[in-house]
């Protein structure tokens, strides 16, 4: 808990806590109770169309130099 780190104290706790035996059934069941009441909404704007991701469109036939 007392080394260098750029996490903040609520995050190193609950790591410690979650490290130590019967930890991780205990922060599971925070952790699932929390994002069960902060849930997002379901719906939202839909996409339209993928974004474009990679080199971009390269036509048939050519070569990379």
């Amino acid at each position: 808990m007392r080394q260098p780190t750029n996490m903040s104290t609520g995050v190193r706790s609950v790591e410690w806590v979650r490290a130590q035996p019967g930890g991780s059934w205990l922060v599971n069941r925070m952790e699932h109770a929390y994002y069960s009441w902060n849930a997002p909404h379901k719906g939202g704007p839909q996409l339209t169309q993928l974004r474009s991701v990679g080199l971009g469109h390269v036509r048939a036939g050519s070569r990379a130099s």
